[in-house]
């Protein structure tokens, strides 16, 4: 009877750990979500859906959500094609490669609201250091107001966020390139492939999944995103560089209305789910090399 109980005993503190600090703070938004929290008395009523309606309702939801639509494609989007071509070639050995690997993962050490400090200084209007750059190489006339225009705003966190977003995805591609065998390669060249076709037939399979999880990652990652963006523009200006992670924390931080933040945070876990459960439908496909299945036609 000992025996059979002993495990159970091992994994108790950490059970014990995750209850605390994950299923106790989902079970408390999902409850904030359907009632009519006062912070003032603690008290609650319960209203049902009428905080999903009422956020969806907000003249500056639409807004928000296509913000964080953009915003999830396109540092997605490019931040893994950074890493693949970063990648790629630190997996070719040559003079100097662990340099450069470590200069490659600097910015994903770097601490996200130091690293947004870092970048708001550089976006700075009068003294920053991209203005300053263009002053000094005779392009003046490109000077901008970085942060406080609003397209130009979301294009410089943007241009943050993929910069300190690139390396984790880059670092796990490249643990996947290491491990195909070079003899596929070998019999691609052979045969004459070249170097697309040999990426199209041999790489791509070979790290299909890896692809998959990363990019689901990075997508959760994404969508959740707010430090970087609350150091260098919190939101601004006007709202144009708000997505759903701020949007919860003004409303719960700032107007405290803990019942509609909780009412979007469950909009963004449902979105959670839905990506985790297409990644396993991915990752359950058969994965082969196509090379060794489908001759390439040259």
């Amino acid at each position: 009877m000992k025996t059979r109980y002993q495990g159970y005993l091992f994994i108790l503190p950490a059970t014990i750990l995750l209850v605390l600090l994950m299923v106790y703070p989902m079970w408390k938004t999902f409850t904030y979500s359907v009632t009519d929290f006062k912070l003032i008395g603690n008290s609650s009523t319960f209203v049902g859906l009428q905080n999903f309606k009422a956020v969806m309702a907000r003249y500056d939801f639409l807004n928000v959500l296509k913000n964080t639509l953009i915003w999830v494609v396109v540092t997605v989007f490019f931040q893994f094609a950074l890493a693949m071509i970063v990648a790629l070639f630190l997996n070719v050995k040559f003079r100097g490669r662990a340099v450069v690997q470590i200069i490659a993962l600097i910015p994903w050490t770097i601490p996200s609201v130091v690293s947004g400090n870092t970048w708001k200084w550089i976006f700075q209007t009068d003294f920053g250091l991209m203005n300053a750059l263009l002053r000094q190489i005779g392009l003046g006339e490109f000077v901008q107001p970085w942060l406080s225009q609003p397209k130009m705003a979301f294009f410089s966190v943007l241009f943050a966020a993929i910069w300190q977003g690139y390396p984790f995805l880059m670092i796990m591609l490249l643990s996947g390139l290491k491990g195909i065998p070079e003899d596929q390669y070998e019999a691609a060249m052979i045969d004459g492939a070249s170097p697309s076709q040999r990426f199209r037939y041999i790489t791509v399979p070979n790290i299909k999944n890896i692809i998959v999880i990363v990019i689901t990652l990075q997508i959760i990652y994404a969508w959740n995103t707010f430090d970087i963006i609350f150091v260098l523009t919190g939101g601004g200006p006007g709202g144009a560089t708000e997505i759903l992670g701020l949007f919860i924390y003004k409303l719960g931080f700032s107007a405290f209305n803990f019942s509609e933040a909780a009412a979007v945070s469950v909009l963004l876990l449902a979105f959670v789910i839905v990506i985790l459960m297409l990644r396993n439908f991915l990752t359950k496909k058969e994965t082969g090399t196509i090379y060794e299945k489908k001759k390439i036609t040259l």
